[in-house]
């Protein structure tokens, strides 16, 4: 039994593919492989998003597979792949074609481009081919790959790039509710006070249009979740790169804002900016940070780039991250990723998770735990840590769920980020000690 929770925590490729399709609302996703394909999309769809259609009552599903197998495809039988992708072209809201496949049907070195090229007739929407990484990488190199390809076959809108006008590239939508349109909501009216109008989201819930209006941006803001794909667009488009961080926390927002400006040349509307907010956000905070989050020891496990976020974040709101955890691939982590302010782990187990809490909990005490839903049954079924409270952000979030605009970045994630953990840790106290919050 030991073993079997033993494992280091992953999530495979496909299932980042799939988060680019949910995240396309007019894309489609053909894999060349067998059926269990169409099973990984429970990560998502029913679970994780509740706004997600990949799934769909008629059975035409946004995610296909061709039930190839490796002997098929190395006889060079290609009839169900050419009817699912015409099947799939031919679907009324369908506007993009993913194609992919599994490595065991991909080892036999079939030639889709040529597959495409060939179709007679040939099909009305454009198809982009993502290479296979299931042998290389996990749900975040998946992620990336799909918008590396996007960003190198993608037809783009043809238009002069205008200088007031930037686009988003490397965001992690990975589900359509609340806390991500929040999200950008957030960063698209901080952007829009500095004068500057976002016109395309990579990625945002958006369309295939959406994706393409990204010819006319004059910047590109790019963020960690895929830096090669903005190399690659800024290099198509000739628009002008902006390398930032997460806008998590206050710093993490001012640093956001900051990099933005300097760049574009804003840099007192975004002065100003930066006070106004302070001014509205700081009040908030001035009795619930000494009394009820200063000293208070937490834990993340989140994915490395949202991980370090959140423990910037919170530590400068006076919490001691004494655990964090990268839920992924060292090789999607950089370097700074890869260390914290307490104790990193890059490679964690359920049992390895559930040993680390145990020994904190009998050292210093853990207040909280950030977490995705996929390590929640280890500080669960720890020792002693049955009743430790926690907090569901992330990818996987099967239990916590956003329908109303919730958001965790900018100066409303802030106070929203706040609620959140100070309400956990105040329940998780009174029902451990049935007194007051602590304060």
């Amino acid at each position: 039994m030991k073993e079997m929770h033993d494992h280091p925590f992953f999530l495979s490729f496909q299932v980042g593919l799939n988060l680019v399709v949910n995240a396309i609302r007019d894309s489609y996703l053909v894999v060349d492989g067998p059926n269990c394909v169409i099973f990984r999309t429970s990560q998502i769809q029913g679970n994780h998003d509740w706004c997600s259609d990949l799934l769909r009552s008629s059975g035409f599903h946004r995610v296909a597979d061709t039930d190839c197998t490796t002997e098929r495809a190395a006889v060079g039988d290609d009839r169900l792949l050419i009817d699912r992708l015409r099947g799939v072209d031919e679907q009324a809201d369908c506007r993009l074609v993913m194609l992919s496949s599994m490595s065991p049907v991909a080892v036999t070195g079939r030639q889709y481009d040529k597959i495409v090229a060939e179709l007679d007739p040939p099909l009305s929407h454009p198809v982009v081919t993502v290479p296979c990484g299931s042998l290389e990488g996990d749900w975040l190199h998946g992620y990336a790959l799909a918008l590396e390809s996007l960003a190198t076959q993608l037809p783009l809108k043809k238009a002069k790039i205008n200088p007031g006008k930037t686009a988003v590239v490397g965001y992690m939508w990975d589900r359509n509710e609340g806390d991500h349109w929040a999200n950008r909501e957030e960063l698209e009216d901080l952007l829009r006070t500095m004068g500057i109008e976002p016109v395309s989201w990579w990625l945002g819930g958006g369309s295939v249009d959406e994706l393409s209006a990204i010819g006319e941006a004059g910047t590109i803001i790019s963020f960690p979740y895929a830096r090669k794909a903005a190399q690659i667009l800024a290099g198509r488009t000739g628009a002008k790169l902006i390398s930032c961080q997460l806008p998590v926390g206050l710093q993490g927002t001012i640093s956001w804002i900051k990099d933005v400006a300097q760049a574009l040349g804003c840099m007192e509307k975004a002065q100003e900016l930066i006070d106004q907010k302070l001014a509205e956000t700081l009040p908030k905070l001035k009795w619930i940070l000494p009394h009820g989050l200063l000293g208070k020891n937490l834990a993340i496990v989140s994915d490395p780039h949202l991980g370090r976020a959140l423990e910037n974040a919170l530590d400068e709101l006076g919490c001691n991250i004494v655990l964090r955890v990268n839920w992924s691939d060292e090789q999607n982590a950089t370097p700074e990723e890869n260390q914290g302010l307490g104790k990193t782990i890059t490679k964690a187990s359920p049992l390895l998770l559930a040993e680390e809490i145990r020994k904190i909990q009998e050292d210093d005490g853990l207040d909280l735990i950030i977490t995705n839903s996929n390590a929640l049954i280890s500080h669960v079924d720890s020792a002693g840590a049955g009743r430790l409270p926690f907090v569901e952000l992330g990818f996987p979030s099967f239990n916590t769920h956003n329908l109303y605009q919730s958001p965790y970045m900018g100066f409303g994630g802030v106070l929203r980020l706040v609620d959140r953990v100070y309400n956990a840790i105040s329940r998780g106290y009174v029902g451990s000690h049935a007194e007051s919050p602590p304060g």
